[in-house]
């Protein structure tokens, strides 16, 4: 949702703003499933799965912060 909120910003600085929040909650994402796992909520197998997902993610987003940034990411 920040992506297509910051998206429809004026400037590429305010939509790379919007990447960097996407970014922060990606790795709360990563937590939640951490915490997940742990708790029982989900197996072994569910967690690998969800946290590759999450790391093609954060890839796909970093080379999007990168295009619109204009220089390599944090």
């Amino acid at each position: 949702m920040n992506i297509a909120e910051g998206s429809g910003r004026k400037t590429a600085k305010d939509f790379l703003n919007f990447l960097y929040i996407s970014r922060g909650f990606l790795q709360e994402t990563k937590y939640q499933l951490l915490l997940s796992k742990d708790l029982g909520y989900i197996n072994d197998q569910v967690y690998e799965e969800l946290i590759e997902r999450c790391y093609k993610i954060g890839r796909l987003l970093n080379g999007l912060i990168n295009v619109i940034g204009g220089k390599k990411s944090d």
